[in-house]
């Protein structure tokens, strides 16, 4: 059956060996309302990723910001996704304020900002510009990244690139499987305004679903978008969950400002939602 326009086709694909720097968890859970130095055991940050301005810094905040790559990940604890003996599979939600604050100084931005699901806790080299921190030009689409994000893209890349304002999934590389332009819904990722983002998986139904709002001088704007997936397919049993992100020519700061994680058995998307709402 051919899914509605309005459905945003969200799979994923990630890792088979890990480092593990923390202990594991089918039960993962945190709360960051906000980020200072006490949270930086919690993170694994790539060189010139880190913490300023009670947000992750995704990449540079000062200094040369051009073509730029960097990753964080949680590594407090990895999260144990499926049992392999009982192929049992987490239901999670995660839920985080993006900002992506534009240069003042230049007519464009990019190039974005991604949730990840990965093995790997460094982002590859030459992976600035385009590559969104991601992979580079001798590894996009390998096999071998084990990595799926979904990406919050600010620039125009390719010739497949939607627009330089979407929502997209990227299977170990940077040309999604499936784009939605944010300019449908009047949310504009690099306008300096917060933009609120939930992903959810309900295991019982194998259902991934984003949802983004931003409040701005326009209004209060919504997007969801959802795939069926079954990740324990594609996923290995731990992973690491994170960001990142990367700046070409034209630059930004991708920053997050607050990032709540949680495993559990099936919830109310709508009941969440409404928490979610609630609190903000």
């Amino acid at each position: 059956m051919k899914l509605p326009s309005s459905i945003l086709c969200l799979s994923l694909l990630a890792s088979t060996s890990l480092q593990i720097l923390g202990s594991t968890c089918s039960c993962l859970h945190f709360n960051f309302p906000n980020f200072d130095t006490t949270s930086v055991d919690d993170f694994s940050f790539s060189p010139g990723s880190g913490i300023a301005n009670g947000s992750l810094q995704i990449t540079l905040s000062t200094g040369n910001i051009t073509n730029q790559s960097g990753r964080v990940c949680y590594t407090r604890e990895t999260l144990r996704l499926w049992d392999s003996k009982k192929r049992t599979v987490a239901s999670f939600r995660t839920e985080f304020v993006l900002n992506i604050l534009p240069n003042q100084q230049q007519n464009e931005t990019g190039e974005g900002l991604a949730f990840i699901l990965t093995s790997n806790l460094s982002s590859p080299r030459g992976s600035s510009g385009q590559w969104l921190g991601i992979a580079n030009e001798q590894t996009d689409g390998s096999p071998a990244n084990r990595i799926v994000a979904v990406e919050f893209d600010t620039r125009k890349s390719y010739d497949e690139d939607l627009d330089s304002n979407h929502v997209g999934l990227d299977v170990n590389g940077i040309r999604s499987v499936v784009q939605y332009p944010l300019s449908n819904v009047s949310i504009f990722l690099s306008s300096g305004f917060d933009l609120f983002v939930s992903i959810s998986y309900k295991s019982r139904f194998r259902l991934l679903i984003v949802e983004a709002m931003q409040l701005s001088t326009r209004g209060l704007h919504v997007v969801v978008q959802a795939w069926p997936i079954d990740l324990s397919r594609y996923l290995s049993e731990e992973i690491y969950v994170g960001f990142a992100g990367s700046t070409g020519e034209f630059t930004e700061l991708n920053q997050i400002k607050s990032w709540k994680f949680i495993t559990a058995g099936d919830f109310d998307s709508k009941a969440a939602r409404q928490e979610w709402t609630g609190h903000r």
